[in-house]
């Protein structure tokens, strides 16, 4: 089989399991988590393994399940509270005739700071490959910050995220708000929720092993000083280059 048509396959086969998993915790009274959910890049444009997959914690936004499943603009989601489309078409949402969120995510203030972030990496170009990059969230759940996402939460949805990096297997994968983030995994790696460990590189900068792969975690670019940018943007290609394993065993030369 065309690998593009298994990698499809695949997602197609975890968007459905996603979404019930998805659509069962907003519906349910007793969960008291009526929040409204989405990704963020289309994945149904990968054709083939990302170079790059870039992590948040969750969608930085509010809203309620019950009102987007009556919202024209998630067509998908408004047509079938089912429709695995709703995951996998990213963040679709559009007023007629006009483009999506994710058709303008170029043009997001953090967008920008990422190029900035990447400028001195050969993955700079990969921020405007649709086919070449992954941007999704820990828990798609929204909430107007990242830190009143609960950890219950975060502890039924993680899983789905992981099993789509398992599924993609990212050549490179970065958490924006790493050190939050990072917190965050290491308090549910305790838990039993996913393997996960993590060292301080340099400032704000971390990297990390998920599951067995490796990870970077960085600053959310939005509101950064120079200095920190210029600091993140000369370190980012020596740890896109490197595992987890070389700085334990003090291989990095930053």
């Amino acid at each position: 089989m065309n690998k593009n048509v298994d990698l499809q396959k695949q997602l197609f086969e975890w968007a459905e399991t996603t979404m019930s998993n998805y659509v069962c915790i907003a519906s349910d009274p007793n969960n008291k988590a009526d929040l409204a959910f989405y990704t963020q890049s289309d994945l149904t444009k990968l054709t083939g393994c990302p170079k790059l997959c870039i992590i948040g914690i969750n969608p930085g936004s509010c809203g309620s399940f019950s009102d987007q499943c009556q919202n024209r603009n998630w067509s998908y989601l408004f047509e079938d509270i089912h429709s695995p489309n709703h995951i996998l078409k990213g963040n679709y949402c559009h007023a007629e005739d006009k483009p999506s969120s994710w058709d303008l995510h170029t043009r997001w203030k953090y967008w920008h700071g990422l190029r900035r972030y990447f400028a001195n990496s050969s993955l700079l170009k990969v921020l405007d490959e649709d086919t070449n990059i992954l941007v999704t969230n820990a828990s798609f759940f929204n909430t107007p910050k990242a830190n009143k996402i609960s950890n219950e939460l975060l502890c039924k949805t993680l899983p789905d995220t992981l099993r789509l990096i398992e599924i993609t297997s990212p050549e490179t994968i970065v958490f924006l708000s790493g050190k939050a983030c990072f917190g965050r995994l290491s308090r549910l790696s305790k838990m039993g929720i996913c393997d996960f460990e993590f060292k301080n590189v340099v400032g704000n900068v971390f990297i990390g092993k998920l599951n067995g792969r490796t990870c970077i975690g960085v600053p959310h670019p939005t509101y950064r000083s120079n200095s920190e940018i210029n600091t993140i943007a000369s370190v980012l290609p020596v740890l896109i280059s490197s595992t987890y394993d070389d700085f334990q065993n003090n291989k990095l030369r930053l």
